[in-house]
């Protein structure tokens, strides 16, 4: 949506991502063309005509995610959601009021799937290159932060980002630091540890809980084990066995040369 301003300066005002305010209504900037014209997410409700505007000094949309950890003078809470470049809310209230206050990003923590035994590799794109992400302890994770005394504000190729598998005893969970950019993204690199026996409701036809391009290739190494183990079904069985083979040599054969695989049964 194109906004046309009289007498501004929305070069310097803005930035992507700010938000500019009129009323209640608050709108992102996608773009900014010159100091008059500037592009913003949606339209604005009412029509508006010489109206005046404020514009938001913060970046919510970019300088926090859902999990991020935000710290304002030593309290520290959890984002729950983003409303807009200008409004987020955390799962439990500040015990003060918290005006007008400047605050650090902490660590970003993202759930990942039960199924994942082991995390090996993690990157992320940057130019057009994969970068390395360390793969490091939580603990090892934690001194680092605090060695910089939270001063990390964006990970990027001059701060290359660390990250930490935990769990909280219900959970597993993925920690980052420093807090990358909202529209960045990792490849998290795993192995998957799947026990046939906790599929058997689900027919194979269920959604396994996995998201992958292997996803057909793993239910039917699943069927294969389930018919041949718990079921003792060998004939069928066989039968996945043979199909999950056939799976495999097709996925080897569309390998490029240079890359190998290697398939453990076990």
């Amino acid at each position: 949506m194109k906004v046309t301003g009289v007498g501004t300066l929305f070069k310097t005002e803005l930035a992507v991502g700010k938000a500019i305010i009129v009323g209640t209504e608050v709108k992102e900037v996608l773009s900014i063309e010159s100091n008059l014209i500037c592009y913003i997410d949606e339209a604005f409700d009412d029509s508006l005509s010489a109206d005046a505007f404020t514009y938001s000094t913060t970046l919510f949309t970019r300088e926090l995610v859902e999990g991020s950890t935000v710290i304002i003078n030593s309290e520290t809470k959890i984002i729950d959601t983003i409303t807009d470049p200008y409004n987020a809310v955390v799962t439990t209230p500040f015990a003060a009021d918290a005006a007008a206050q400047t605050f650090t990003v902490d660590t970003v923590v993202t759930e990942i799937p039960t199924d994942f035994e082991k995390i090996y590799k993690i990157d992320r794109e940057e130019s057009g290159e994969r970068i390395p992400v360390q793969v490091w302890s939580m603990e090892d994770l934690l001194k680092r932060r605090q060695s910089d005394g939270l001063l990390a504000a964006y990970s990027n190729l001059a701060i290359p980002f660390c990250a930490a598998m935990w769990t909280d005893g219900t959970g597993r969970f993925l920690r980052v630091y420093p807090a990358p950019d909202n529209h960045k993204q990792v490849t998290i690199y795993a192995w998957l540890k799947i026990k046939p026996k906790n599929h058997l409701a689900d027919l194979f036809t269920a959604n396994i809980p996995l998201s992958s391009d292997y996803d057909q290739l793993v239910k039917e190494y699943v069927k294969w084990k389930t018919y041949d183990g718990p079921l003792k079904d060998r004939k069928t069985g066989l039968e996945c066995r043979i199909s999950f083979q056939h799976m495999i040599d097709e996925e080897i054969a569309s390998l490029p040369a240079t890359r190998r695989i290697q398939v453990e049964y076990d």
